[in-house]
């Protein structure tokens, strides 16, 4: 599929859309009242289980097949019945079920009981590990935990594994750093986040992705495109929200304990413990540590493939409900992270000025975040958030003769307003926030500081039209010191076609502040010198995306199909020329077209009872008007496919995992010519990688063994001049596909309930 097809497909969905809702405009008539919304939340028992939202929770007319779920503020929305009265059945793990008999069409607030015996019980139900909520107005792709320990998930650049949204990339064959990639764009355009609170900016954006253990994360949402206008200007190809295990949720165990292990001399440990203190406090601990013992290089080219180091991970949370309107959270969270790689010769000198060529990097990271909320159970739609956090960073590295050293100070407060009028058909949120960076940086000993000072606001309003139309319009205004007023518009529309036939359509503008240096390191581990062409300017870019999901029953068994068109244009950007030639990166700003044309078609399909699968294809047309002229984006795989089985027995004791991913040419930036091959390659060879992993479950007690890379595929010399790694000839940064080759591992999880 070339760029002429998706774009006509995009033009094709935007006259449907327009149809669409021309035709729901130019009607007259207003069908029912609309759907039956209301919210489920649990009671207070002497059990200690504290009155809260329940996500997730079942609800169903009985004798019927129209069911729904609630979603993360315990909400829910359902078509009425046939006619009134008619028996409502509300169902939810660790609780006990309710039989709510409906008169009318009305809000309605239900209270589930905990049931404490419920625990011991072998629960049956199943939960999608990837999941699509149909009530969500923007797309969000949720993954759970049953999701993420289908993969051996240290942390979260291995959480996308079986994922065909996200791909996950290293940025140089040296330092370990990894990079996300959507809608084929880099990692600096996601808008990455942990429960919605910024942490992936500036220093935090070559490596921080290694700084979030993953059996800390409860789940991850994936939003592509346009996201909503609450979580700020940024995010021009999405948001990627991670949460955390909470401490109040009951439905995580009390004490966990994972230790993982492989060959090669990695290994990692991770734990947590919940404490539920009263009927108001509740606190977690959670701890991680990982260490590489000894160099590897399995490729015999001299370079360790892996850096060598450790890290250690300390995070305190608290939780606290009262039995009327407020609800806090606080906490903080310790990183310490080293990692020494480079020639294996050098291992130990100490030297990174000359001789062996040595990398050093480290990290220390301290946060400090606070949450507070006002609730009104009478109105379940009404509530005032505040969130504030104070992030510390220090990053101090070197790359055989060249040093960069950096401290960045954080500060992030919003306040969100929301309340809904006509019984929630209409909702809006008003929020004001402030963010304030400081960046003090030296590249080889040459200082330079960025201070961001950027107070803004934002309203969102939300209005649901007829039984099928969903439009939610944002629209936010901030004021940067450096660069002036940022004006972001953004809208999402949501058409249910029928009960399993959804279509979602979203635009809307981004800016982006570029950290020149820091976003780019990974190019230091070459001899290539950064050559600033322009002042710094902020970038935009408009983003339009299409979703249609479609659900269905096949012999029986629960299946659906998602096709996503989205494409984005960059107003400003800073373009990082890697064509320009071979001695030099050349930043500067864009003086042309810059663009990302992406689709992605999915499948998902239960064949048996016990055994899921997976079949995703995705193509990414990104191009950038470069010195020489429009040009692919280098080291972005034009086409992607992923195919994934999972296994689970019935008394679900032993469970199987298997992915495939083929990924296909990607453009190569210009670089010398490699003496040991003799040629400079413009694109990458397409490969496969295979993934697999078995599990054996007893009661508290889980054993997992597999394979990454099953069949040892490697990147042919991904250090070009490695014998001269200080000449003008050496370049690391160019990788295109897997360096480690096979890795065996295995290890274990207990849970104490």
């Amino acid at each position: 599929m070339n760029t002429n097809i998706i774009q006509q497909l995009l033009r094709s969905c935007r006259r449907i859309l327009t149809s669409i809702v021309l035709l729901l405009c130019s009607a007259t008539v207003y069908g029912q009242s609309g759907n039956l919304r209301g919210t489920v939340r649990s009671t207070a028992s002497s059990a200690g289980q504290t009155p809260a939202p329940l996500p997730g929770a079942t609800v169903l007319w009985l004798g019927t097949i129209d069911a729904t779920t609630t979603d993360a503020n315990g909400n829910f929305e359902i078509r009425p019945p046939a006619g009134f009265p008619a028996r409502l059945v509300v169902s939810y793990v660790g609780f006990l079920s309710d039989t709510v008999n409906v008169e009318q069409s009305q809000f309605l607030e239900i209270s589930l009981k905990s049931s404490a015996q419920l625990k011991e019980v072998e629960v049956t139900g199943k939960q999608d590990a990837i999941s699509i909520s149909s009530l969500s107005t923007i797309q969000v792709e949720k993954i759970n935990q049953k999701e993420l320990l289908r993969a051996a998930c240290c942390n979260l650049s291995e959480a996308f594994e079986t994922n065909p949204t996200v791909s996950v990339a290293y940025t140089d064959a040296v330092t370990g750093a990894r990079e996300v990639q959507l809608l084929g764009l880099s990692g600096i355009y996601s808008q990455l986040t942990i429960e919605n609170i910024p942490a992936f900016r500036g220093l935090a954006a070559p490596y921080g992705l290694t700084f979030v253990p993953g059996p800390w994360m409860e789940s991850i949402q994936v939003t592509k495109g346009a996201g909503a206008i609450v979580n700020g200007f940024e995010g021009t190809s999405g948001q990627i929200n991670i949460e955390y295990i909470k401490p109040d949720n009951d439905d995580q165990p009390r004490f966990f304990l994972n230790a993982f292990a492989e060959p090669m001399g990695y290994s990692d440990l991770n734990a947590f413990r919940r404490f539920r203190l009263n009927d108001h406090w509740s606190t977690l601990l959670m701890v991680h540590g990982d260490k590489m013992f000894g160099s590897q290089d399995r490729n015999k080219d001299g370079w360790m493939d892996i850096p060598m180091g450790q890290q250690v991970n300390l995070s305190n949370r608290w939780q606290y409900h009262s039995r009327k309107k407020l609800e806090a959270q606080f906490g903080f969270r310790f990183m310490l992270d080293d990692r020494d790689g480079g020639q294996v010769a050098g291992e130990g000198s100490g030297n990174h000025h000359g001789g062996d060529y040595m990398t050093s990097v480290q990290n220390a990271r301290t946060e400090v975040f606070g949450k507070l909320g006002i609730v009104f159970p009478e109105k379940p739609l009404k509530s005032i958030g505040n969130i504030a956090q104070v992030s510390l960073h220090r990053l101090r590295s070197s790359f055989g003769f060249r040093s960069y050293n950096a401290d960045q100070t954080s500060f992030f407060v919003q306040s969100i307003y929301q309340n809904a009028i006509n019984a929630g058909q209409h909702q809006y949120k008003i929020g004001l926030n402030l963010r304030y960076d400081l960046l003090e940086e030296s590249l080889s000993g040459s200082p330079d500081t960025l201070e961001e000072l950027v107070p803004g606001g934002f309203l969102e309003y939300s209005w649901h039209y007829f039984d099928q139309l969903t439009i939610v319009a944002g629209y936010r205004l901030d004021y940067h010191n450096l660069f002036g007023v940022f004006s972001t518009p953004r809208v999402h529309l949501k058409y249910d076609i029928s009960e399993d036939l959804v279509l979602r359509a979203s635009a809307g503008k981004s800016y982006r502040v570029p950290y020149r240096i820091a976003e780019n390191l990974s190019l230091l581990v070459s001899s290539k010198r950064f050559d600033f062409q322009d002042e710094l300017r902020p970038e935009q870019a408009w983003s339009y995306g299409f979703n249609l999901l479609k659900r269905y029953r096949l012999f029986g068994k629960d299946g659906s199909v998602l096709l996503d068109l989205f494409h984005t244009d960059f107003i400003d950007q800073l373009v990082v020329d890697r064509y320009a030639d071979s001695s030099r990166v050349v930043f500067f700003n864009l003086k042309g077209r810059s663009y990302s044309n992406s689709a992605q078609f999915t499948v998902n399909q239960e064949i048996l009872s016990q055994l899921e699968i997976r079949l995703a294809l995705k193509i990414d047309d990104v191009r950038t008007d470069y010195l020489n002229g429009l040009a692919r984006k280098p080291l972005v795989p034009y086409q992607r496919a992923l195919g994934t089985l999972h296994y689970e027995s019935t008394d679900r004791r032993w469970k199987a995992d298997y992915t495939m991913v083929w990924t296909g040419m990607k453009a190569l930036p210009v670089t010398f010519t490699d003496p040991v091959t003799g040629i400079q390659d413009k694109e990458s060879p397409s490969f496969f990688t295979t993934n697999i992993q078995l599990t054996r479950a007893f009661r508290r007690l889980e054993l997992y063994a597999g394979s990454e890379n099953l069949f040892d595929f490697r990147q042919p010399a991904p250090i070009i001049n490695r014998d001269d790694p200080y000449s003008d000839r050496f370049d690391a940064a160019n990788v295109w596909g897997p360096i480690l080759g096979r890795r065996i591992y295995a290890g274990f999880r207990f849970k104490w309930l």
